[in-house]
């Protein structure tokens, strides 16, 4: 579907543009348990049901999450955010919003 084809689409560009090894690592799982983890990563990528209240709250903890110019990119109904994102990319009733850890 959609959501399949739209997080693969930008495992490759990642791919090409930061030449990474050919294998990557995919977790696949709940995105608030996620967020309890230590460990840093160069893309995360998170699809949360549209409409939970709390979509706010994993944009920080997420963005702590990544390495250096690494990406979160949230999928969701479009709205505000209380952190501003790089950019946002509609899809009708589906929007991407990408931020970027450049700190």
């Amino acid at each position: 579907g959609m959501r399949r084809s739209g997080c693969a689409t930008i495992l490759c560009a990642a791919h090409r543009v930061r030449r990474l090894p050919e294998a990557c690592i995919i977790k696949k799982g709940d995105a608030y348990r996620f967020l309890n983890e230590s460990e840093k990563y160069d893309i995360i990528f998170a699809d949360p049901p549209y409409n939970s209240n709390d979509i706010d709250s994993i944009i920080a903890p997420a963005l702590s999450m990544l390495n250096l110019d690494g990406y979160f990119i949230l999928e969701s109904s479009p709205r505000e955010f209380s952190i501003s994102p790089l950019r946002i990319k509609d899809y009708g009733d589906t929007q991407l919003a990408f931020w970027k850890n450049e700190s």
